[in-house]
């Protein structure tokens, strides 16, 4: 309910902006100068965005108190076996339960489950969602060998049906210990929740895929024709192209002593954050200047290698203020209503000093408070850390379009942790007196349509 409140506050004081721009208008007995009237229009957007996020969050907290009723008011029967209810609903009610998940976290993995609209994806959290399997999961890690012993009789019914399931997706690995991380433990459910300096997850579209490749077609927009009474309709098909977005496969691995497994409490979590800020660092490199062999295509890598999306400034170089005005006003009308700008933190604090030496910022930039996005020219501006931020002639320093049009493809199954009960020593064959966790994904991402992105290069 927290991030309610803070898109509630939010628009409550673009209202009151909104407000008092009209209010000096009209005691002024004049219109809106055109300035007023661009910053009417970039603040009535924002209002508009933001009350459609306030919807879509208040009927997924809507559905949330609907799952705890069904919970409250289920018979024991029902409670006991758990597997005879909507996968959906179960998912949800787990998340709701589980005292370990950060609010961010939890919305992260609520948004998942209603975006993807996927029983496969439903099927697999209410699985791995399982408060049993969680706790059934570091029971073994503490323990590999003996762990298991432990288990009560809900954990171990979850266990097998993980078990179960990791063998239907034919990941992880045998008797060598693989086990699929629970939901609460997933590095991608906790970047995405808790949102990072790499924004591409928050601003581009996310699919799941079952396996292999991701397909789609991009088309040219139909153009109309106005026609004579009796005239022959127009051929207007527009060319169809195929997108094709592959996924890599990436890995890390973390070993730790005997000792550290008995001194350090929770060494699961502990393990799991470490991993996250790995998966991070990575995307966020992937995401923005990879070429796309071996890894993921970078959306500013691709937007730069095609000439008509770069846009060059006045003077080569250097950044400008008029600059940016030149990167909005080159991106086609049909992607300016959902654009975003994404910069590095060196283009960004130049154009907020440029907008206070000229006494615009307020005009031009606009702070929206702690954990919300700046406006900028009446559009939403992101920190990406993996994009240049050298002002110098030749980078790519600012980055402007519909991030929807960048798709973010994870494997079903991604990311498996695989729990490696001892280590060797590779000279002697002996063991070293460690345990390793092993995390691999699979992961793709590419561009659907550069013409919705505009990128200035010095």
């Amino acid at each position: 309910m927290n991030i309610i409140n803070t898109l509630k506050d939010s628009a409550e004081t673009l209202r009151t902006e909104l407000d008092a721009v009209l209010t000096r208008a009209v005691d002024a007995a004049r219109q809106l100068t055109p300035e007023e009237a661009t910053d009417v229009d970039a603040r009535l957007a924002e209002l508009k965005e933001a009350e459609a996020r306030i919807a879509e969050l208040e009927e997924v907290e809507t559905r949330r108190a609907n799952a705890r009723r069904a919970t409250s008011t289920a018979s024991s029967a029902a409670t006991m076996n758990r597997l005879g209810d909507d996968p959906l609903s179960r998912s949800l009610r787990f998340l709701d339960s589980e005292r370990l998940v950060s609010d961010a976290t939890r919305q992260a993995a609520v948004q998942i489950l209603e975006r993807a609209d996927s029983p496969a994806i439903a099927a697999q959290c209410a699985v791995l969602a399982d408060p049993a399997y969680t706790s059934a999961f570091l029971k073994v890690t503490r323990d590999p060998v003996r762990g298991h012993m432990e288990f009560s009789g809900d954990e171990h019914a979850a266990f097998t049906r993980a078990a179960d399931l990791q063998r239907s997706m034919s990941s992880g690995t045998n008797s060598a210990g693989g086990y699929m991380i629970p939901y609460i433990l997933d590095p991608s459910i906790i970047i995405t929740g808790a949102g990072t300096i790499d924004p591409m997850r928050r601003l581009a579209t996310i699919k799941r895929v079952p396996v292999g490749n991701f397909h789609a077609i991009s088309a040219a927009q139909v153009t109309a024709a106005w026609t004579n009474e009796g005239a022959v309709s127009p051929d207007n098909t527009p060319t169809l192209a195929p997108v094709t977005i592959p996924p890599y496969t990436a890995r890390a691995f973390l070993g730790a002593s005997f000792e550290a497994f008995q001194d350090i409490a929770d060494l699961a979590q502990e393990v799991s954050k470490l991993f996250s800020d790995a998966k991070d660092n990575l995307e966020s490199v992937a995401h923005m200047t990879s070429t796309g062999s071996g890894s993921p295509t970078g959306v500013s890598y691709a937007v730069g290698a095609v000439t008509a999306s770069r846009v060059s400034p006045a003077v080569g170089g250097t950044l400008a203020l008029a600059d940016a005005f030149t990167v909005q006003n080159a991106l086609p009308a049909r992607y300016s209503r959902t654009a975003s700008w994404v910069a590095s933190i060196t283009p960004i604090n130049k154009l907020r000093q440029l907008a206070m030496a000229q006494n615009s910022a307020n005009s031009i930039w606009t702070d929206m408070g702690a954990g919300n996005p700046a406006s900028f020219l009446g559009r939403s501006f992101e920190e990406a850390s993996a994009m240049s931020g050298s002002i110098t002639t030749g980078q790519d320093v600012l980055l402007y379009g519909s991030f929807d049009r960048y798709i973010i493809t994870d494997v079903i199954g991604s990311p498996t942790l695989e729990f490696i009960p001892n280590l060797f020593d590779t000279a002697t064959g002996r063991p070293t007196g460690q345990r390793g966790f092993h995390l691999w994904w699979r992961t793709g991402a590419g561009v659907s349509d550069v013409a919705a992105f505009v990128q200035l290069r010095l």
